[in-house]
């Protein structure tokens, strides 16, 4: 699961379906009878103490943070409108924080904060919604034990109270009729949900010995190396330079600095703002003003070859640079060029959602 704040903007926007990795390990999988469900509290709807036989329930995870379980807020309604009566939705919030990343201290502080959310969002989250505790209690027996590690994540639980399906919500449509009706074999379900994840376990592994490679070549300052190492973070050479960087930004910034430089404007695929957002954290991550400098140099060079479509998004990831030299009112010049430039910004169903993003960034520079 990608960590709360260092989501790209980029993907928070514009990525429609997040696809929940898978752990390692799992010791729950389609046919096994649900684990124990008992939330915290209920902020929406009627509660349900217990799963009832002959009866089909979604039980869906979701946090206030997470861009791609906001997409789906529409879809779950719209299904769980279509399925009234036959299936009982309930959305369970969990891990969740606030918007510095944390949990807040004691329950009371995140119980209204998220019926603050929810309250905002009333007509898009149409079901049931529950409370996780402090512990994250069912996201680890239901998330956890089955390798689910990403969210939004659904699972469906048959007339039998049998996990009959577990995925994204947004491709839950056609088990859920089948389950509803009778006609899901969860045989042949689970047959190839176990291959999935047996082939993602492998996959996983692959990726975790890439990413100590790429770390040792970042420490290291190695740049032969770190090309060879991240050819096996991502089959698409776009996304596993970005990845690579990103990882060369925690062990070494002056070496991720080089690497951008060296690559910028070379790579298929990568535009003028995921370079700012790279270059962003760059200099975020370091204290050197030398190495800051050199970033924001970069990013200002990119903001003006951005494409009109992302202007927007390059600008706030330069304000953001600008605002850790301290250069506060050059920042804010930057953050009025971003909200000028988001009614360019493609595709146009997200300009409202890259619009309260810049207004977020734009409150947290002052």
């Amino acid at each position: 699961m990608q960590t709360l704040r260092s989501l790209s903007l980029t993907a928070a926007v514009s990525a429609l379906f997040c696809t929940a990795s898978l752990a390692q390990t799992s010791s729950l999988t389609i046919g096994d009878p649900t684990p124990a469900f008992a939330p915290e509290g209920w902020a929406k709807g009627k509660p349900t103490r217990a799963f009832q036989k002959g009866k089909v329930y979604v039980v869906e995870f979701w946090a206030t943070w997470c861009g791609p379980c906001i997409a789906s807020f529409p879809h779950l309604s719209d299904m769980a409108d279509k399925m009234a009566g036959k299936a009982t939705f309930i959305s369970v919030n969990t891990w969740d924080r606030n918007q510095e990343g944390e949990k807040e201290p004691g329950n009371a502080a995140h119980v209204a904060r998220v019926a603050k959310f929810i309250k905002e969002n009333d007509t898009k989250m149409r079901y049931t919604i529950a409370l996780d505790d402090e512990k994250d209690t069912i996201a680890t027996t239901w998330m956890r034990a089955a390798g689910r590690n990403g969210i939004p994540c659904a699972f469906i639980v048959n007339q039998q109270g049998k996990i009959a399906w577990i995925g994204h919500p947004m491709q839950m449509d056609q088990p859920l009729e089948e389950i509803t009706a009778g006609k899901w074999d969860i045989a042949a379900a689970k047959t190839k949900y176990d291959a999935d994840a047996a082939a993602a376990k492998a996959q996983a592994a692959a990726a975790a010995k890439a990413q100590t490679a790429v770390a040792e070549a970042a420490k290291a300052g190695d740049m032969a190396a770190f090309e060879a190492a991240i050819a096996g973070l991502s089959p698409n050479k776009a996304s596993a330079l970005m990845n690579g960087i990103s990882m060369a930004v925690r062990t070494n910034a002056a070496f991720a600095l080089q690497v951008a430089e060296a690559k910028m404007g070379k790579v298929e695929g990568i535009g003028a703002e995921s370079w700012c957002s790279i270059l962003m954290s760059v200099a975020r991550g370091t204290k050197d003003a030398a190495l800051q400098q050199k970033a924001a140099d970069l990013s200002a060079d990119c903001v003006g070859k951005a494409d009109p479509k992302t202007l927007c998004l390059a600008a706030t990831y330069h304000a953001q640079i600008l605002a850790a030299q301290g250069k506060k009112a050059e920042a804010q010049e930057f953050i009025t060029k971003a909200k000028a430039a988001i009614e360019t910004f493609e595709p146009a169903a997200s300009r409202k959602s890259v619009g309260e993003f810049i207004e977020r960034i734009a409150k947290t520079l002052g």
